[in-house]
């Protein structure tokens, strides 16, 4: 599994600002990013526990 730190937005995110010269968005433009991407992998997740779930629904009705 990738570190977040590896995700390629998140990287251009943080490269952004860094060019940007510290201005006073960057850490919340940054925090921004972050939420987001925990929320993405979160939805992921959810999604996946949801496959799982039907996947083992329809394999126990089909026994």
């Amino acid at each position: 599994m990738k570190n977040s730190t590896q995700h390629p937005l998140h990287d251009a995110l943080h490269a952004h600002v860094q060019e940007s010269g510290g201005s006073v968005a960057g850490p919340c433009l940054v925090g921004l990013a972050d939420g987001a991407l925990r929320a993405a992998r979160r939805r992921q997740r959810v999604t996946r526990v949801g496959v799982a779930l039907a996947a083992a629904a329809v394999v126990g009705s089909a026994w």
